[in-house]
């Protein structure tokens, strides 16, 4: 029992490092977008980052409410 909880706790580990990085690239992202805005280096960071928890929101609860990317497989006849 305590070997698959550990196997467990170290996927979990290891998705949350990828999500972590998948959202500090998405911050970087959107840094880049708005280097020709006229902002202050301090609203830029904020509005990134503000801007990239929101569609990490989303992206991961339109996943959850549909797996499958809206492709519905046959019946089999």
């Amino acid at each position: 029992m305590n070997k698959s909880i550990s196997t467990f706790l170290k996927i979990l580990k290891y998705v949350g490092i990828v999500l972590l990085v998948g959202y500090l690239v998405m911050i970087v992202n959107t840094l880049n977008e708005q280097k020709d805005d006229d902002l202050s280096f301090t609203e830029r960071i904020a509005n990134a980052t503000l801007g990239s928890l929101y569609s990490a929101v989303m992206y991961i609860s339109m996943f959850i409410s549909d797996p499958t990317g809206g492709v519905v497989k046959p019946d089999p006849k």
